[in-house]
């Protein structure tokens, strides 16, 4: 049991780190509109890892189900308690939302075992 609640954690850090990494512009505070191009032709190429770092989570996001997505999402992305963001997503869940949350998380995993495979 110690091994999954470890993995849980692993899982809950990198899809904080990942939502990071795609929800932040990089580099941020850039004003565009004085950014010049050295006219090397390579479009985006600054933003390798952010690139990256969507298609891995949208492959996660594929393999898991709507709900636990959205609780990962809520809880671990942005930031969402587990009690607030387990009752957002599944109201009937109200007396175990820890419980909810461990399976959410778990799906995480696997998702992401998956998504590696890929």
């Amino acid at each position: 049991e110690e091994a999954r609640a470890l993995d849980r954690f692993a899982a809950a850090r990198a899809f904080d780190d990942g939502w990071r990494i795609c929800n932040t512009p990089f580099p941020p505070g850039v004003d565009f509109d004085r950014v010049r191009s050295s006219g090397g032709g390579t479009i985006g190429g600054f933003a390798d890892h952010a690139r990256e770092a969507k298609d891995f989570w949208r492959r996660v996001q594929g393999a898991m189900g709507a709900n636990d997505w959205l609780i990962c999402r809520l809880v671990c992305g942005e930031g969402h308690s587990v009690a607030q963001g387990v009752m957002t997503v599944s109201p009937a869940y109200k007396f175990s939302t820890l419980a909810r949350f461990r399976e959410a998380l778990d799906s995480l995993v696997q998702a992401m075992k998956e998504a590696r495979r890929r």
